[in-house]
Formats: C-alpha cells, sequence, structure tokens
C-alpha cells in the first residue's frame, strides 16, 4: 500500500495541477527523513532529470571542498589556472578577477560569454569554445561591482575543478562530497561542445538525490567541505534587486545559492528546478518542471513551496496520481473530417522551416508527421493525454505528444521534450478548403531552433 502524504503537500500538488503549470515532481524532507515524494506521469522516482543551473551549487560545493583541501583559496586569481586560455594582453579587469568573484556572479561581463552573437534559447548557436570564451569576451565593468548572472562564471569553475583535482568533475564530487549520500550512480553532467562539464546546467540528477544534498548542506554533513563555507554560500553576498531578472531571485545572492525569504535559501534552475531550504523548520523541498513557456509559473510553484513549509503538520491524504499537462483538444468527428489521411506543402521561405505535414487519426488520438530540413518528425499522440515518441535529432529526447481539436475547429498539438533537454513545441493548424495556416512557438534552451512562426500550406 503506498505511503499516505501530507495533506498540504497533497492540496499544493493537485492545485499547481489543475493550474495547468507542467511539474515533474514534488519531495518534501523533515529532519531528514522522506516524508512526500509525488512524480507526475511520465516521470518516475528512478527517472533523472535535467536540474539546469541547481548544477551552480553542486560547483560551489565542489569549490568549498577544494578549499578544505587546502587546494585554492577564494582569492586566488583565475588567469594563474588558465594561462592556455589568455589573450597576450590581458585586460586589467579580468587579470584581478577571483575565484570569489565568480562565485558571488560579480565578474567583469553584463552576459554569459559564450552566448555573446548567438541566439539566447539556441545552445547550436553559441560559441564553440565555452571556456575559452570566458578570457577572450571584452570586459565592461570592474570584477566585483556588482551582481549580474553570468553562467560562463560557474562554467569555467567546473573546469578549474577538473584541473586541480585532475579529475572528472562527477568523478571528483561523487568521491568527495556525495560519496556518503547514497546518490545514483547513473547521474552525469552533460558536456559542452569541447568536452568541458557543463557546470552552469548540466547536471542529470534524480530529484531524490537532489534532496538528499540540500539536506547535507543544510545540516553542514557533506565531508570536506568547511562549515563556515556552508554558512557564506547560502548567505546573502551579493544584492540582485536591481539585476535579478524574475521578482523571486531578488532576495540575495551567496556563492551559487540564492536566498528565498523567510530566513530560507536554495537552489534554483531553469524551468523550475527548485531545492529549497528553510532551517528554521528543518525542512528541505525539492521540485522539477518545466515552465519555460510562462516564467510566471515559477512563482505559483515557489508560493506552494512556502506555503508547505509554513503549514506541515501531521495531517494525511491520500497518495496523488498525477499527470504532466496535455492539448486541450479534443476528438471531433467534424475535425477529423477536415485533416485526416490529408497532408500540406509549404513553400521553403518560411519562419517555421517546414516542407511537410501530414494528418491521421485513430481510436484515441492519431500521429502529425512534418518534414523539416529532410527530416521526419512524427509524433503519435492522444486525445486527452500523452504518448511517448523519440524527437529525432542530436539530442534524441524523449516526448510526450497530445493533440486534439479546439473549438474554433483549429487543431491543436502539443509536444514536451523529457530528456537531457527540456522543452515544448506547440502547434495550432487551422484548415480552410486546399490551404492550412499553420502556427508553431517553441519554447525552450535547445539545440534545435525553427519550429516557430507561421506558414501557409496547399494540399496535395
Amino acid at each position: 500500500m503506498e505511503k499516505e502524504i501530507p495533506a498540504v503537500v497533497s492540496s499544493a500538488a493537485s492545485r499547481l495541477t489543475k493550474a495547468g503549470i507542467p511539474m515533474h515532481s514534488l519531495l518534501v524532507a523533515k529532519s531528514s527523513e522522506l516524508i512526500a515524494e509525488i512524480y507526475w506521469k511520465p516521470f518516475r522516482k528512478d527517472t533523472l532529470h535535467r536540474m539546469y543551473s541547481c548544477t551552480k551549487s553542486f560547483v560551489s560545493l565542489a569549490i568549498g571542498t577544494l578549499l578544505g583541501q587546502w587546494k585554492l583559496s577564494l582569492d586566488d586569481r583565475i588567469i594563474n589556472y588558465f594561462p592556455d586560455m589568455i589573450p597576450s594582453a590581458v585586460p586589467e579587469e579580468l587579470a584581478s578577477m577571483t575565484i570569489r568573484d565568480m562565485l558571488m556572479m560579480r565578474t567583469c561581463y553584463s552576459q554569459t560569454t559564450y552566448k555573446k552573437g548567438g541566439k539566447p534559447n539556441h545552445v547550436a548557436s553559441w560559441q564553440h569554445d565555452w571556456v575559452r570564451s570566458f578570457f577572450t569576451a571584452e570586459p565592461d565593468h570592474d570584477p566585483g561591482a556588482f551582481f549580474i548572472y553570468d553562467t560562463s562564471a560557474t562554467h569555467v569553475l567546473a573546469s578549474l575543478v577538473e584541473r586541480i583535482s585532475g579529475m572528472d568533475f562527477m568523478s571528483f564530487i561523487k568521491s568527495t562530497y556525495l560519496k556518503n549520500l547514497d546518490i545514483d550512480e547513473r547521474t552525469y553532467i552533460l558536456k559542452d561542445p569541447t568536452g568541458a562539464p557543463i557546470g552552469g546546467s548540466g547536471l542529470m540528477m534524480r530529484p531524490a538525490d537532489l534532496l538528499k544534498t540540500i539536506n547535507g548542506v543544510m545540516h553542514k554533513t557533506l565531508p570536506y567541505i568547511p562549515d563556515w563555507y556552508i554558512e557564506e554560500a547560502v548567505s546573502n553576498l551579493s544584492e540582485t534587486e536591481i539585476t535579478a531578472m524574475d521578482a523571486d531571485l531578488k532576495l540575495g545572492y551567496g556563492y551559487q545559492f540564492w536566498r528565498t525569504g523567510d530566513n530560507s535559501w536554495g537552489m534554483y534552475g531553469l524551468g523550475g528546478q527548485f531545492a529549497i531550504a528553510f532551517p528554521d523548520k528543518d525542512i528541505a523541498i525539492v521540485t522539477t518542471a518545466d515552465t519555460q513557456a510562462d516564467k510566471s509559473m515559477n512563482a505559483e510553484i515557489l508560493s506552494a513551496v512556502h506555503e508547505i513549509a509554513e503549514d506541515l503538520d501531521e495531517d494525511t491524504a491520500e497518495p496523488v496520481h498525477l499527470s504532466i499537462p496535455v492539448s486541450r483538444g479534443m476528438d471531433s468527428e467534424e475535425g477529423r473530417q477536415i485533416l485526416e489521411g490529408r497532408s500540406f506543402i509549404f513553400s521553403k521561405e518560411n519562419s517555421t522551416g517546414i516542407e511537410r505535414i501530414s494528418f491521421s487519426f485513430s481510436d484515441d488520438g492519431g500521429n502529425v508527421t512534418i518534414t523539416r530540413d529532410n527530416t521526419l518528425f512524427s509524433f503519435d499522440f492522444g486525445f486527452g493525454f500523452s504518448k511517448e515518441n523519440i524527437f529525432p535529432v542530436s539530442i534524441c529526447s524523449p516526448c510526450y505528444a497530445s493533440g486534439g481539436f479546439l473549438p474554433d475547429k483549429s487543431f491543436s498539438l502539443l509536444v514536451q521534450l523529457c530528456g537531457e533537454e527540456l522543452g515544448s513545441i506547440k502547434l495550432q493548424a487551422s484548415a480552410r478548403g486546399n490551404t492550412l495556416s499553420l502556427m508553431m512557438n517553441l519554447y525552450g534552451e535547445l539545440s534545435i531552433d525553427g519550429f516557430e512562426g507561421t506558414a501557409k500550406g496547399i494540399g496535395c
């Protein structure tokens, strides 16, 4: 029989689901004991999940470990460790930048250096050598001056860990501060185009192991890391009021940890990956999700997290069984008749990049097949539920598709990427006679481009 969970957790999970938030997991620990563990289907407790910028906190803990081993100082200048990367003429701002500056997001740059010149959410458009970009970009202010979120700083620090330890990043942290936590052996970190660990966002980990880690930080039980470093790391060292992008990020920053109000602090990752510690209540809460299509959802998730921490008590409820959101579209006989078995061809001069699309239907859903860049993207979808597919590009993500007809008789398809890259594609198609008007939106920090814009197709 499944274990009952606190009523406030069950209520919060149900409310987030009804609000249409693409939740993936919600875990709660009290006094280091796991008291609630909820997964939204198809996610399971053994699913490795992309933790995005929660990875930054793991890099900080690795730096703390090296400090505990007397292998570096926070006031060391970063250029001393990367002599092969620096230009012949080193700008004064770069020359003076310390490890501490980088941990506090107080670099001499106003953006993530390897994204400069590329499309912000199109990974393939970024610079090839992410680490080197940090040493060759043009500084625009003194380091240490103020907080500007710069993921390239953490990326370089992850490479620093490898240079000093002589080990790959994951082997180092698994053999040091994570070694007593019984972390899943499959845990890994993605690599950049040159093979460097993606220290800013690449961690693939079970939510349960993220919860173990933040509990270890809160209770200062992680080996090798000095207590003083933990205390500084989770304190408010950088004011974020002016430069933080979202309202929930304006309460301050430590060494790659955010302040979150009510004397709480935690790890924040793109798309709703949160690990929040409430030391006054001895509570830790982890969520995973994909809110990239609507960042305002993060505030709702964090509100639920704080509510759980405030109201956690002995009342229990039955386990809840939830699924990720699906398209609002429904089955429609009239809609089927409009699109059944039809294909449409598009001019190559359209923003979506789509060359051809075809539709077919079955008892409980159907299939949409798209041709783009001479590649077939075939999505089996369900009416009111999601069907699993594989996204056939370099990321090879498992994806889940749902679809159906909206009240205006247009067709809607929702495809959610659920692998190493999280994101979604939303498609709406409206047929009139022998033409099809298509609208697409792509959400997420992804290796793919296109799949967004509008186009007109002709039936064939």
